[in-house]
């Protein structure tokens, strides 16, 4: 790695990349690893792309998005404990659940990006992942996503009296969630909570993003819509949840089959086939 980026070859990318799995860091740890170094060449020498992207190729079977997948009764009782354990860390944990947003999103919502009315919302940053050079451009861009009137007022009262640019979910204490390192200010109190409902130790809050697209998908939204609900592309929602896709293409797909059905009495007449 002390060579000119001009001399690096792609070879010699993927052997540093296969390295990192060797000494043991897991897959989707190393997909993050190369994300940012591939940016960082693209950035400093776009002329070699060609050579970035066959050398930094994503590991395949990475992500383990089904391992977070949990029905609905279950994300309710997360989201009742974490109430129960703390008023401002429950209300995160709900916005999550509702909306399938990044932490890191939730996070930076402002007062202002709350749409009180018959259809309440939240206006969404971008995260503006993948890098490129107009990443802050992309976080300034907002896109609505629908939440229950339920969810509203309580974002509403939670809000009262704040200005327009102020956070919209703050901790119990009034400080701001850290957008610097979005898990750490709730990261020991999920774990218990995880623990009180019976979930396996390692469960994360990203299971409220992963169970809020696989429920989309199962409940027959079309790929695009939830692609572009979650901030995601069309193409990681078939990637990665390409299993409830299936079963509810099949769902369709069955209903619409042409039946082999016995049929009594046939009798062809005047070159029309009639019943009897």
């Amino acid at each position: 790695m002390s060579k000119p980026l001009a001399l690096i070859t792609a070879e010699e990318l993927k052997h540093w990349r296969d390295r990192l799995v060797a000494k043991g860091l897991a897959p989707s740890s190393v997909n993050r690893v190369r994300n940012n170094v591939r940016a960082a060449m693209e950035l400093s020498a776009p002329s070699r792309s060609h050579v970035w992207k066959t050398g930094l190729e994503t590991l395949p079977n990475a992500t383990r998005a089904r391992k977070l997948i949990f029905g609905d009764d279950v994300i309710r009782a997360l989201v009742a404990e974490s109430y129960r354990r703390d008023s401002a860390l429950g209300l995160l944990c709900d916005v999550l659940a509702t909306t399938g947003m990044r932490p890191i999103q939730a996070q930076r919502l402002r007062v202002e990006d709350l749409i009180v009315g018959d259809k309440p919302r939240l206006m969404v940053s971008k995260t503006a992942k993948g890098g490129g050079r107009n990443r802050a451009e992309k976080k300034l861009q907002r896109y609505p996503v629908p939440i229950t009137s339920a969810l509203c007022a309580k974002l509403k009262q939670a809000s009262k009296g704040r200005a327009d640019d102020a956070p919209l979910l703050l901790q119990v204490d009034g400080r701001p969630w850290s957008e610097i390192n979005p898990h750490a200010d709730y990261r020991q109190p999920f774990i218990e909570i995880v623990k009180a409902v019976g979930l396996e130790p390692g469960t994360t809050a990203y299971l409220f993003r992963h169970s809020s697209i696989s429920r989309m998908l199962m409940r027959g939204l079309h790929t695009k819509l939830v692609a572009d609900l979650h901030d995601t592309s069309e193409q990681m929602i078939r990637q990665h949840y390409g299993k409830f896709i299936v079963e509810h293409s099949d769902e369709i797909a069955r209903a619409a089959l042409l039946h082999d059905e016995p049929v009594a009495n046939v009798v062809l007449t005047s070159g029309r086939l009639t019943h009897g």
